[in-house]
């Protein structure tokens, strides 16, 4: 039996049930959430029931885990398919305040941060495996999903980090921090190119997380602050969060239909969620800027896993800030087809204005407030991302260059479908050192 905590919390426990893969999720006896406790999450309400069998849970649980080779390493000799056996090695620090466990909170131990250099860091980026061992001592296991290679990281609320010290945290010390590397030569400058795309995203009032680029060990990283942590008497505290594949119950996080395999969540499924949270009407215009966003900034990997809910211990819900946002257009392995359909079409260049209407209507929003997004971001686009560019550490210049180009491109497309008055000539436009989008 495995212990599931939310915060502090025992709110449930997981057990085996008997097939080669299966468990069930139980909660505890009486446990709601509200009078200080949030909800686990959206797709197992304790209303509706107490017990929940391995198709029901199966999605949030298996959410909390890597993915591709970063599931194959953490599993080792073990079933990389296992969910239950992955969970009881890797569930003590999970995304959100979740925290699985065979033992107690107890059992964790004091909260210890210990140093790490960056040679080792850098080679367990490499392995694509957590540092579980530093000087004899164990850091806190950790499961975060995703496929790309990364790690956690401790830094005091006071720490500046792009230089301070690297810690790990141990014990019952939470992770503040994940670090991300360049070091496929398949997806060159893959850190200045979503620094770029967070950067740009800040212009258009999207909540990211703060993040820095930090040279370690001769390779440029990506440190990323956990939107889901914040800081409480001086220690890291939980704030918990869900994506929207394990609000849905989905266990695929690419959308795709008639045929096309994988079947995850698409925007039609959004207002399901977005019904749930505090205030509905205030988080839909944000999912219409951020499928905008992706669009020209060429980003076809904004799935179902790359959205999330935070779940406030006084019931209400609302959009947690946005993360892995790329140009993927910029590598031509990647498909350029969108993970989720603007209307019926998946292929960008071929977008018409009739999909965007039935983008409107699946969002339950009307044609003409569409419209208004899709305007305010495209006719301000190509300036902001000059404006970034400027503003960039010089390595990361070049990479901003080639963004651009796609940028523009893609601005040209969309201003040409509904006759917008856009420059997106491929010459830059040469700005005033204090040049901002205007509110």
């Amino acid at each position: 039996m495995l212990r599931v905590y939310l915060h502090d919390e025992q709110c449930g426990t997981l057990e085996r049930d008997g097939t080669r893969y299966g468990f069930s999720f139980t909660y505890a006896p009486g446990w709601r959430p509200g009078q200080g406790r949030c909800r686990l999450s959206l797709s197992m309400p304790p209303e509706g029931s107490e017990s929940w069998a391995y198709d029901r849970c199966r999605a949030f649980f298996r959410g909390l885990l890597p993915e591709g080779r970063r599931r194959a390493l953490l599993a080792g000799r073990a079933d990389p398919n296992d969910d239950y056996a992955l969970l009881e090695k890797a569930g003590e620090e999970c995304a959100g305040a979740v925290t699985v466990t065979a033992g107690d909170l107890a059992t964790l131990g004091d909260p210890e941060a210990l140093p790490v250099s960056e040679a080792e860091l850098m080679e367990a980026l490499r392995r694509n495996m957590p540092l579980e061992k530093q000087a004899g001592r164990g850091t806190r296991r950790f499961s975060l999903a995703g496929v790309q290679p990364k790690e956690t990281l401790y830094f005091d609320k006071e720490d500046e980090p792009q230089v301070a010290p690297l810690r790990k945290a141990a014990g019952s010390l939470l992770s503040t921090h994940i670090i991300k590397p360049t070091l496929s030569a398949e997806y060159p400058g893959l850190v200045w190119n979503e620094l770029f795309c967070l950067r740009l995203a800040e212009k258009f009032k999207l909540r990211v997380p703060p993040s820095w680029v930090r040279d370690v060990d001769g390779v440029a990283c990506l440190i990323i602050e956990r939107f889901d942590r914040t800081f409480d008497d001086g220690l890291p505290r939980q704030i918990h969060q869900e994506d929207l594949c394990q609000a849905l119950g989905a266990l695929e996080k690419y959308e795709y239909d008639d045929n096309g395999e994988k079947v995850g969540p698409g925007f039609a499924e959004i207002p399901r969620v977005l019904a749930r949270m505090r205030v509905p009407a205030l988080e839909q215009p944000k999912i219409r800027s951020w499928a905008v966003f992706n669009l020209l900034v060429g980003n076809a990997d904004a799935h179902g896993k790359n959205l999330s809910v935070i779940h406030h211990r006084n019931g209400g819900a609302e959009l947690a800030p946005f993360y892995d946002l790329v140009c993927t257009a910029r590598y031509p392995e990647v498909t350029t087809d969108l993970a989720m359909a603007i209307g019926r079409e998946r292929t960008p260049d071929a977008l018409q204005r009739t999909d965007f209407e039935q983008w409107a209507t699946d969002l339950g929003t009307k044609s003409r407030v569409a419209l208004r997004s899709i305007k305010e971001i495209c006719v301000q686009m190509v300036e902001a991302a000059e404006v970034v560019r400027a503003e960039m550490p010089k390595a990361g210049g070049p990479v901003a260059t080639g963004i651009i180009l796609e940028i523009r491109r893609r601005v040209q497309l969309v201003s040409d479908l509904f006759g917008f008055s856009v420059d997106a000539r491929p010459e830059p436009v040469a700005r005033a050192p204090g040049w901002r989008l205007p509110s």
